[in-house]
């Protein structure tokens, strides 16, 4: 199952990393985990797993960028750095039953034409993407996070044996796409009705 998950995550930040495909303009900060809570200001929303789940530490998800902690010192820049990356990893965190959460942002600016898409047509460009990575099974609908709306795309693949899920929370704020990657293996993991309850 370890193995399903990793090959989860990494279908996800392909996925976001490939998509070459408002509000007003808001300078992109990363969000912060406090006491067990994940705060996206630039989102405007939380998530407070119960303590069964684990974070992610902040030098892995840099890692994940090709950047490090000393690139983060100062909030110019940090401002700097992010502005550069076309995928920011925000947050990332597993339970131990394997579920697991993602929040990333793209950076539609960084794409020729890119900043034309919403939410709905990007989730077109993501099911594509899923069915040609062996995703069979797809359903549209929306949830409410906070005060924001939310276009979800879910996702069913039998991978190594395991029926997965994804379900894709999509929402374009300013000039880049916030996606929340949930990922879960019924009869196995957390479900994400569970999960969604988690975010405020």
């Amino acid at each position: 199952m370890k193995k399903a998950l990793v090959l989860a995550v990494t279908f996800v930040m392909v996925l976001m990393t490939a998509c070459g495909v408002s509000e007003k303009d808001k300078a992109m900060v990363r969000g912060t985990v406090e006491n067990g809570v994940f705060t996206s200001e630039f989102a405007g929303f939380k998530f407070a797993p119960p303590e069964t789940w684990t974070y992610a530490s902040d030098e892995e998800i840099l890692a994940q960028m090709n950047l490090t902690a000393e690139d983060m010192d100062t909030a110019e820049k940090a401002q700097y750095e992010l502005g550069k990356q076309k995928t920011i990893m925000d947050a990332m965190v597993v339970d131990e039953t394997g579920a697991n959460v993602i929040v990333m942002y793209e950076n539609l600016a960084l794409t020729i034409g890119g900043t034309k898409y919403d939410e709905k047509a990007y989730g077109d460009v993501l099911k594509e993407q899923s069915e040609a990575s062996g995703f069979t099974e797809f359903a549209e609908s929306s949830v409410k996070i906070g005060d924001n709306e939310y276009y979800v795309l879910e996702c069913t693949s039998s991978l190594e044996g395991y029926t997965m899920k994804q379900h894709m929370l999509l929402r374009k704020i300013d000039n880049y796409m916030c996606a929340i990657a949930i990922t879960t293996i019924p009869d196995l993991t957390a479900t994400y009705d569970d999960i969604i309850k988690m975010f405020s």
